[in-house]
């Protein structure tokens, strides 16, 4: 719950903000005046306590958003981009329109009320900070959650001589801003989804010098057909395109399409859509995992699920499934990048090697209790049994050190696994191989390069980026 009292969110403010103080000083102190920098520190958070405590009323409380990554009651925020940070609190009252936003200046230390206001709603869904207009200062956007069966309702606030001036105001399922069509601003990207009718629409929102306002540019339609929206992204397609990732679930929840949507020859198309079906080309079943930028250079790769091919002595009776992750170019065309195998149970993924990929067969044998083993093994010629290659252990038993150190095991270790729970091993056996199959061999190093943790991040839905 996101209501807090008055004295929990005073003592939260002054530790977090002491704190940074003290990360940006030296860890010696030795100058008498250094020493008194945090009282007056302290003393300029109470006096903004108590500032706050006024606009707090007898009728206020806190009333933090629910979503998005700035969650907090009271937000720190330059906005005006003169190295001085404001206060932006967020205030639920009994008024008719009861949340409240209430901005708080800094000047030479002291805070004070600068300007609030007020809008409807029954809590604050999300707030992100951006500058929209152009005028190098940031706006203030702000979800709002109206009710039960209500769409929400998001706007864009500038800060100006008179106080908060709102630029739009609309509804929404899920939203993001970046500079979608490259002119140099950002827009704003709206997505909107009703679940009734299955039907959806993107909107693309650029300021307007002349209105003094946000205005609609352009909009294209969702895939029919999802029965709801569950996560929403921007990134870039290959050429360094940028492009909005809207993914829902559809074929009764059991798969996960997206929609791609980005400006191609000065129109605003949906690129993975099908003419004929009005639904995504770009589904991905069996996991419910979504487009995600794993090689970390802002394009997204496209999952795609591919089961490898099962065997008579294969241990496991489960079927073992490959993702194939593509990019997709302006044009609707993907383009594979790597091909993975995902162990979600145990929260590591493997880079499948590129001689391997065509050949490869993966099993589950799980012999002494605190020691999972998954075996990555390959086909070879007319073989109707494949080779074992590579075994990869996550070992979690009282005797997990010397477990992995049995000869012809090593411990994975790179900046990943050094930071991973105590309370496991990760461990891997290259096996031996016939001179016919040496040129499918790989190196310890080629097995740590290729051996990842899963982001949880890569998982889960949000509707607004």
């Amino acid at each position: 719950m996101w209501l807090h009292t008055k004295k929990t969110i005073s003592i939260a403010l002054a530790l977090v903000l002491i704190v940074s103080c003290f990360c940006g000083c030296d860890a010696m102190i030795s100058d008498e005046d250094e020493l008194l920098a945090v009282p007056r520190l302290a003393s300029a958070l109470e006096q903004l306590q108590s500032e706050i405590d006024n606009a707090l009323g007898n009728n206020g409380e806190y009333a933090a958003p629910t979503s998005g990554y700035n969650r907090q009651s009271i937000q720190m925020m330059d906005l005006n981009g003169d190295g001085t940070e404001e206060a932006v609190v967020f205030i639920r009252t009994s008024n008719e329109k009861p949340l409240k936003i209430c901005l708080f200046e800094n000047h030479d230390g002291i805070y004070s009320f600068r300007a609030s206001v007020e809008g409807e709603g029954t809590s604050f869904d999300s707030v992100s900070y951006y500058d929209i207009n152009g005028d190098g200062y940031r706006e203030i956007i702000v979800g709002r959650a109206l009710g039960t069966g209500l769409p929400k309702a998001v706007s864009i606030y500038s800060l100006t001589d008179d106080g908060f001036y709102e630029l739009m105001s609309n509804t929404y399922t899920g939203y993001s801003v970046m500079d979608i069509d490259r002119d140099e601003d950002r827009e704003m990207i709206i997505v909107r989804y009703d679940e009734p009718t299955s039907s959806g629409v993107v909107e693309v929102h650029a300021y307007s010098k002349s209105d003094n306002a946000m205005m609609l540019k352009a909009s294209t339609f969702l895939s029919t057909g999802l029965e709801s929206l569950t996560r929403i992204r921007t990134g870039y397609l290959i050429d360094m395109i940028p492009a909005i990732f809207i993914s829902g679930q559809c074929n009764n929840k059991t798969g996960i399409a997206t929609d791609i949507c980005a400006f191609r020859d000065g129109e605003f198309v949906n690129i993975t859509i099908d003419p004929e079906t009005g639904m995504s080309r770009e589904i991905v079943s069996q996991y419910t995992v979504y487009c995600s930028d794993l090689t970390g250079d802002s394009i997204y790769e496209f999952p795609q699920t591919i089961a490898v091919r099962q065997y008579e002595t294969q241990k496991s009776s489960e079927t073992f499934w490959k993702i194939v992750w593509r990019n997709y170019d302006i044009y609707g065309k993907a383009h594979e990048v790597m091909q993975t195998y995902h162990n979600y149970s145990d929260g590591w993924y493997f880079i499948i090697p590129n001689k391997w990929k065509n050949n490869i067969t993966v099993d589950r044998r799980d012999y002494v209790s605190g020691e999972r083993t998954i075996v990555f093994s390959i086909y070879s010629g007319n073989s109707t049994l494949p080779t074992d290659m590579l075994a990869i252990y996550t070992l979690t038993g009282d005797n997990k050190e010397d477990r992995s150190a049995l000869t012809g095991r090593f411990e994975i270790k790179n900046d990943q696994s050094e930071q991973s729970r105590m309370d496991t091993i990760f461990a891997a056996r290259i096996y031996e191989l016939d001179s016919d199959m040496r040129r499918y061999a790989i190196t310890e190093d080629d097995v740590i390069n290729s051996f990842k943790f899963i982001q949880t991040e890569w998982l889960s839905g949000e509707l607004s980026s």
